[in-house]
């Protein structure tokens, strides 16, 4: 049956219900007018269940994904339309109503209790603040949160003290070594000789952290910038004492390594 231009075109076993207003097809509708205008649904309400479709206000307000937590860490929330199942790539906005003060549970439309992981570990504390917005993903198992989260730094490795908290080194000096022999043995600890910047910190740092031998003779660090060939030694005689030699045939020198945390 074809409708004038402009309206849609109704393919097969089409029947209105008038008093719900509703139109139903068992075939696919085709929307054919002439211009982008005449090839739209109009008119469509807010969605109040989960199969009914959404109109660009909604779309746009994206409503559908936001919800507020209640308080404390076993969050419960509640979507408009409500879901009837929990499927992964889920996405949802949701807002924190207090601090977390451990690890984080989310029950979405009384689906059930699931965790609220970040980087693939529970929650600690004070990592989600209290109106505070997050974005999370259902993964199948749990939600992962990917925004948010302060970026975890690694523990310090063992031997090695936190300068700051970017990197940790060692407090003691390795016996001399020639500079690849040095370079190697750092990466065989998956650490890397320090760098000059990272040994000087540590210098002016020395006696609050309790490393040794800074000063008195040099050290490798891990190059000497645009030189080629060449490695930057170290602490001679003072945190600012320093020089750049060749990396390869010359004096075996003492050394330290760095870890990035």
């Amino acid at each position: 049956m074809n409708m004038p231009r402009g309206s849609v075109t109704f393919l097969l076993a089409v029947w209105c219900v008038a008093l719900s207003a509703q139109v139903r097809s068992d075939k696919p509708l085709e929307l054919n007018g002439a211009s982008p205008a005449d090839r739209r649904l109009q008119q469509l309400g807010a969605a109040q269940d989960e199969g009914d479709a959404l109109n660009a206000a909604t779309l746009q307000a994206a409503g559908y994904r936001f919800a507020q937590a209640t308080a404390g860490d076993a969050w419960t929330v509640q979507l408009d339309p409500p879901l009837s199942a929990l499927s992964a790539g889920l996405r949802l906005v949701v807002q924190a109503t207090t601090d977390n003060a451990g690890p984080i549970t989310l029950d979405v439309d009384g689906l059930g209790t699931v965790p609220v992981l970040g980087g693939g570990g529970a929650l600690q504390a004070g990592e989600v603040l209290g109106g505070e917005l997050v974005s999370l993903v259902y993964d199948g198992t749990a939600f992962q949160l990917i925004s948010g989260r302060p970026l975890p730094r690694k523990p310090c490795p063992g031997g090695t003290v936190a300068v700051n908290e970017l990197y940790c080194i060692e407090p003691v000096q390795h016996d001399t070594a020639d500079y690849p022999t040095a370079a190697v043995f750092c990466g065989s600890q998956n650490m890397q000789l320090c760098s000059w910047g990272q040994w000087y910190v540590a210098c002016t740092k020395a006696g609050v952290l309790g490393i040794a031998d800074m000063v008195g003779d040099w050290e490798w660090t891990n190059s000497a910038g645009n030189s080629d060939t060449q490695a930057r030694v170290v602490g001679q005689s003072t945190c600012t004492h320093a020089g750049v030699t060749f990396g390869w045939d010359s004096e075996p020198r003492s050394f330290r390594c760095c870890y990035r945390r």
